[in-house]
C-alpha cells in the first residue's frame, strides 16, 4: 500500500479520497480553559460524560475522542486550531477526566461509542466528523458502525489496531500486570515504550493522565478493546477515512492492512501521541482530510438510471 509523508498537498488530495465525580482540583483545571468553549455534561443512561464545545462556522462539526488514560485536553492544539472557523468538540470517555464511572462497569468499545453519541445528542449535532487516537480509533469506528448516517468521516490518529488478535496468554499476562501493586511500574514501562520521540510536554501530559485515571478503568478499557474486532466495521463504513500512523504501526493488525480502501499517511519522528508532538503537521493532515470530506459532501448524489 502506498503511504505518504507529511505534505500540504494532502489538502488537495483529500478531495480524491473516494472516574464517581472528579476531584475538585481537577475541576478547577478545566474551569481555566478557553472562555470561548463551553463545558457540558451529557447523561448516558446514568453515566455523566464531560465534554467541551466551542467554535462555529459553516463546516461540519468535528468531535475528538482520546485514547486510553487520556482526556479531552490531549486535543487542545487541534481544538484551538479549528475553532476560529469551525465547531469542534471533545469529550472525556467514561472513567476518564471529569466523566463518571458506569455502575455496571461496562467499558466495552460499543459502550464508549455510546458516550460519543450521547455527547453529540446533548450538543445538538446530527452529523459530524470523528477523530480518534489509539483506543479512541476503535471507539469512533464503533460509532460509525452504530450510526453510519451521522458520521461524515473518520480520521484515525495512530489507532490501536485489532487488539482482538493478541494471543490469549499475552493478553492475560498484560491484564494480570494491570491488577496489582506493580500496576504503575508496568504502565509506565508500556506507555514509555511509545514515547521515544515524545516531547517533554507530551510525556508530562501522558503520565499525568495515567496517574489520574483509576487502574480499574484502564484495565477494563483494555479488556474491552481486546474484545472488539474492527474488521467488520472497517469494511462496512463507506465514508471518507484516513489513518495517520507511525512506522511501528504497520503490522498486519493495523487498520490500513485490514481495510484495503483505507489510505494511510506515515509520520516519522513523533511518539504515539503524534497530534501533541507535532501539532502543526497533524493539523495540516487533518485540514486536508476535512477538505476532502467537504468535497464529498458537496457532490450531488448520482442520478438514478431511468427505467
Amino acid at each position: 500500500m502506498r503511504r505518504r509523508t507529511l505534505r500540504p498537498v494532502l489538502v488537495l488530495a483529500a478531495c480524491l479520497l473516494p472516574w464517581a465525580s472528579a476531584r475538585p482540583v481537577r475541576a478547577q483545571e478545566f474551569a481555566l480553559r478557553s472562555a470561548a468553549a463551553a463545558q457540558g455534561f451529557a447523561d448516558n443512561h446514568g453515566v455523566s460524560i464531560h465534554y467541551e464545545d466551542g467554535g462555529s462556522g459553516p463546516g461540519l462539526p468535528v468531535l475528538f475522542v482520546h485514547g486510553l488514560a487520556g482526556d479531552l485536553d490531549m486535543w487542545r492544539a487541534q481544538l484551538d486550531h479549528l475553532r476560529p472557523a469551525r465547531r469542534a468538540l471533545a469529550l472525556d470517555l467514561r472513567g476518564h477526566g471529569l466523566s463518571g464511572l458506569p455502575k455496571d462497569g461496562d467499558y466495552s468499545i460499543p459502550a464508549m461509542a455510546s458516550d460519543v453519541l450521547a455527547v453529540a445528542d446533548a450538543a445538538g449535532i446530527k452529523r459530524f466528523v470523528l477523530v480518534g487516537h489509539s483506543m479512541g480509533g476503535a471507539v469512533i469506528l464503533a460509532v460509525a458502525q452504530a450510526a453510519p448516517g451521522r458520521v461524515a468521516g473518520l480520521l484515525f490518529a495512530d489507532p490501536a489496531g485489532d487488539v482482538s488478535r493478541l494471543p490469549k496468554a499475552r493478553l492475560d499476562r498484560m491484564l494480570g500486570q494491570m491488577d496489582g501493586p506493580g500496576y504503575m511500574e508496568f504502565m509506565k514501562g508500556w506507555f514509555g515504550a511509545s514515547l521515544p520521540y515524545g516531547k517533554a510536554a507530551t510525556r508530562t501530559a501522558v503520565f499525568a493522565g495515567l496517574r489520574r485515571t483509576p487502574p480499574g478503568v484502564v484495565r477494563a478499557c483494555y479488556a474491552g478493546l481486546a474484545a472488539y474486532s474492527p474488521v467488520e466495521a472497517l469494511d462496512a463504513y463507506k465514508g471518507p477515512m484516513l489513518t495517520v500512523v507511525l512506522p511501528a504501526s504497520t503490522r498486519p493488525s493495523s487498520y490500513q492492512n485490514l481495510a484495503t480502501h483505507l489510505p494511510a499517511v506515515l509520520v516519522k519522528g513523533a511518539s504515539h501521541w503524534l497530534m501533541m508532538d507535532d501539532a502543526p503537521a497533524f493539523n495540516r493532515i487533518m485540514d486536508g482530510f476535512l477538505d476532502g470530506v467537504a468535497c464529498k459532501s458537496a457532490r450531488p448524489p448520482a442520478s438514478s438510471p431511468k427505467p
